[in-house]
């Protein structure tokens, strides 16, 4: 008997966190180690403590492995819970053994089937259309969610959210007071654009009421929605309320992940990037054109793509970018980015206590090399921006 893992998360020799293919897999593993299969409860992420690997040996993010049932032998140790009231987190685990050869199990898993709930298309409907009243004034936010990305664009007339990401660690009654105290329900012309199906981008979602997802007008994403239990959670929600717009990658002339841009009317542009097997880099960029300022929504695409594929072919005002991956690695770069294309701010989401040692030595150093302002939420800061 085999049960099918996706990885979500993996530091090297720290932890590791799994999803699971279907309710089916996940009910066995938990008759391994404990006794409560409840078909209530919906939870379905399981984190593990020492997870030690050979090198190279992964586990990948965003990549499946199909293990025998006696893999999960007497080295996993269930731990005292600690995420009890958390909204995804199922198992807490510890492993105590030698390091693991993880690559002989990799697989496949079969594509989400998407019926008629869910638009599949290459580039936004032309009747899309978000774009501000004259003389509107144009605000991005950064919200402090702990260690996750949630951005927002804020105008009288529309709002568009950025990601709807939040601290894994965080309760469902956490995220229920984070959306409350966003106001969700009571925003006016509410849309969703997705960076990419990592879920301290956007399992946000679980914590909206009926009334918020009510207000939501259109959400899109990109099409790679990865076929586990808590992707597929998000997006029923979302299904109950609207059909979401899937967009698949971009075609590209070369072996590398580029980014093109699916949608532009001047004030709002999409960019959308090709296939690739790195699932931060294979998502939704966003470019919004405010009256004095431009902000850069960038999920956590790596720098020199930023460069090549945006900044480098697109002239606008001066930019605010808000920094990739919560100011972890997102490839090298130094600090004649900044320089050579105007970016005049910088905004950072992430937790100051976070277990990834964001944001790095290295990106603090350009940052500060460049004399570039820097702003970080540092957990629950919200930090606004006139654009």
């Amino acid at each position: 008997m085999y049960i099918h893992l996706y990885c979500e998360k993996h530091v090297k020799n720290k932890y590791a966190i799994f999803d699971f293919y279907k309710k089916e897999d996940l009910n066995i593993f938990l008759t391994l180690f404990s006794d409560d299969v409840s078909e209530i409860d919906e939870r379905s992420l399981i984190y593990i403590e020492g997870f030690k690997t050979l090198s190279y040996e992964g586990p990948r993010e965003g990549m499946w492995y199909r293990f025998p049932i006696d893999f999960f032998g007497n080295n996993f140790i269930l731990r005292d819970s600690i995420i009890e009231e958390s909204a995804i987190f199922r198992l807490f685990l510890s492993y105590s053994g030698e390091e693991l050869e993880l690559n002989k199990y990799k697989t496949i898993i079969p594509s989400l089937n998407f019926t008629n709930e869910v638009k599949v298309v290459s580039k936004p409907d032309p009747n899309f259309e978000l774009k501000p009243k004259e003389n509107e004034e144009i605000k991005l936010e950064v919200f402090g969610v702990g260690h996750g990305n949630w951005n927002a664009i804020k105008s009288d007339s529309f709002n568009l959210f950025y990601d709807t990401g939040a601290d894994m660690t965080w309760g469902i009654n956490q995220l229920t007071s984070l959306a409350r105290r966003l106001s969700i329900s009571q925003l006016n012309n509410l849309h969703i654009i997705l960076s990419h199906w990592d879920v301290d981008h956007y399992h946000g979602i679980l914590g909206m009421s009926s009334s918020d997802l009510n207000a939501i007008q259109s959400f899109i994403a990109p099409s790679q929605v990865p076929n586990n239990l808590t992707a597929q959670r998000v997006l029923n929600k979302i299904r109950s309320v609207i059909r979401p717009i899937l967009i698949k990658p971009t075609p590209k002339t070369s072996r590398e992940i580029m980014l093109s841009s699916v949608y532009n009317n001047e004030f709002l542009e999409i960019f959308r990037a090709s296939t690739g097997s790195y699932r931060n880099q294979t998502g939704i960029v966003v470019l919004v054109n405010g009256p004095d300022h431009t902000a850069l929504l960038t999920g956590d695409h790596h720098y020199k793509k930023l460069e090549k594929y945006v900044l480098r072919t697109y002239s606008h005002n001066s930019y605010i970018m808000v920094i990739p991956h919560h100011g972890g690695y997102a490839g090298k770069w130094n600090s004649s980015l900044f320089t050579a294309y105007s970016i005049e701010g910088t905004m950072s989401c992430f937790d100051s206590n976070n277990r990834f040692n964001h944001p790095t030595t290295y990106n603090v150093n350009n940052l500060n090399h460049a004399s570039i302002p820097w702003k970080s939420t540092k957990g629950l800061t919200d930090l606004p921006y006139i654009l």
